[in-house]
């Protein structure tokens, strides 16, 4: 049974037409359908969230499930994991190519390296969802190391030859009653061995295990490298509740956000598989926003403007499913106005002074904008990004 189904966003999944466990086929299976179910029945937020997958039941139909809005990946009990991709209008039949397009947006909005896909690759696993979330985890950590591992003071007790710190009596005379040359000691030692790290460490080592892509398996074991003099974490639980986020760990909150989603949320295991149902989704409309913008600040005439970005995860679970939703924002900042922008209109109708490349004539952009002004925000956004991304790939 193929482990991996792909799904665009508004493609309905009726259960009437799901086959039985025992079909060798790419299509959902009646037990997958349930599964999802029960997952959609644990987003309990917002009326935006709980329309991210909308479920139906007609007399025709039967139950139908439609991913309105998002993309991601869905992982079953079983092992199999349902990718949602967007609906682009001239690729809505060519899988790999939409995943093409997706990919080089996500990558673009969380600057993450992109290296464009061979015809040898675009069907395996460098295009999976789940690969593509492993790999911004490893790009949250590769910053955090390259500005510097943070290190602090530990407390370490031990017997030994010599004296330093304070002798603690009531140990020394029980372990060296027949060892008078040994003392034993409390001493702090500067030591990279703190929760925060052992916590990056455990994460590392478990995404090893489970991503299937060879440039994510490489990158970890660099990261791991430089994990060497940190220990696996014994106590998740109790790790994560002594971390410390102060000023000097500004670089250690994004990763962290990431070990708690992998590690708390998703129930991963090292020694065991993961039994949960689990949603990974990036709400759409925003990470067009963002590209967009992205790409405006891209193009424009040096010292226009800066641009940034920031997301953010809700997290909504119970002993058997757990769903992650991942809201992306974005702020632009006008040098000329000396004020941040962070409405996508504005943003295009003062890009008039941009200096952007011939394929991206911003005339015919605004001529475009113009007419997609009368449609909803969501299409006009979509639009703009898949001509950005034609024109780019």
């Amino acid at each position: 049974m193929n482990r991996q189904i792909i799904i665009n966003e508004f493609e309905p999944i009726m259960r009437n037409t799901c086959h039985n466990l025992d079909n060798d086929d790419e299509d959902l299976t009646k037990e997958e359908f349930d599964m999802l179910e029960d997952l959609i029945g644990v987003i309990d937020g917002d009326d935006r969230d709980k329309d991210l997958l909308r479920t139906y039941k007609s007399s025709i139909y039967g139950r139908t499930i439609v991913a309105c809005n998002c993309i991601g990946t869905i992982s079953f009990r079983n092992e199999r994991t349902l990718d949602i991709l967007p609906k682009f209008s001239d690729f809505s039949s060519d899988s790999n190519r939409s995943k093409e397009m997706i990919m080089k947006i996500l990558y673009d909005v969380f600057d993450i390296p992109f290296k464009g896909y061979t015809e040898s690759n675009r069907s395996g696993s460098e295009m999976n969802m789940f690969e593509f979330f492993v790999a911004l985890f490893i790009n949250e950590v590769t910053k955090s190391i390259n500005c510097g591992m943070r290190s602090s003071y530990i407390l370490q007790q031990s017997n030994e030859k010599f004296f330093k710190g304070r002798i603690l009596f009531s140990e020394h005379i029980r372990e060296n009653y027949l060892h008078q040359e040994r003392v034993f000691i409390e001493y702090e030692t500067f030591s990279p061995n703190r929760p925060e790290n052992r916590l990056l460490k455990t994460t590392l080592e478990l995404l090893l295990k489970r991503t299937t892509n060879g440039r994510n398996k490489k990158n970890i074991k660099v990261l791991l490298s430089h994990f060497e003099s940190v220990e696996t974490s014994p106590d998740i639980d109790r790790d994560m509740d002594k971390c410390i986020l102060d000023r000097n760990m500004v670089n250690y909150v994004k990763p962290l956000i990431w070990c708690k989603i992998f590690l708390k949320d998703l129930g991963f295991s090292l020694s065991s598989g993961n039994s949960l149902n689990y949603a990974l989704l990036i709400r759409l409309d925003n990470l067009y926003e963002a590209y967009v913008a992205k790409m405006l600040n891209r193009n424009q005439k040096e010292g226009h403007g800066t641009f940034s970005h920031s997301y953010s995860s809700k997290i909504y679970s119970n002993n058997s499913d757990a769903a992650i939703l991942i809201d992306i924002g974005w702020r632009f900042f006008n040098n000329h106005k000396q004020a941040f922008v962070t409405d996508i209109d504005e943003l295009f109708n003062d890009s008039s002074g941009l200096g952007v490349k011939p394929e991206h004539n911003i005339d015919e952009l605004s001529s475009e904008f113009d007419i997609f002004r009368r449609t909803p925000p969501y299409n006009r956004i979509k639009t703009i990004a898949e001509n950005y991304i034609k024109g780019f790939m």
